[in-house]
């Protein structure tokens, strides 16, 4: 069964506020410490890029603001080369670049759900 496309884009929403959440009481030193927060903060990596991969090319095409390619080489790089992630690369990219994706997917998930069918 085919999932809708406007689903995906609540997955990265979700990913996003539980990254957020997990690390809202973090230093970078603590977050260092705390492999059960890295763990979890790359696995809703790992879900942003798959749910990407599953948007269409067209609603993608939509919004080229949208760092879509980014999302998905980073999800790969943690995926095929695990062990090459850079707990400071991945801290600087929770404190300076999700927030922005999250306000740019929500956006096109409002306006994407305001399209019509056709």
């Amino acid at each position: 069964m085919k999932r809708e496309y406007k689903l995906f884009l609540g997955d990265i929403l979700e990913s996003i506020e539980r990254v957020q959440k997990y690390t809202s009481t973090l230093t970078l030193s603590s977050f260092k410490n705390n492999s059960l927060a890295r763990d979890a903060c790359v696995r809703n990596i790992e879900i942003m890029g798959e749910a990407i991969k599953n948007i269409p090319k067209e609603v993608k095409a939509r919004y080229p603001d949208i760092p879509w390619e980014k999302v998905i080489g980073f999800r790969n790089m943690v995926i095929r080369q695990y062990w090459v992630i850079d707990v400071d690369i991945l801290w600087d990219i929770i404190q300076t670049k999700l927030d922005s994706l999250y306000k740019q997917v929500a956006v096109a998930l409002k306006k994407e759900k305001n399209l019509k069918k056709v």
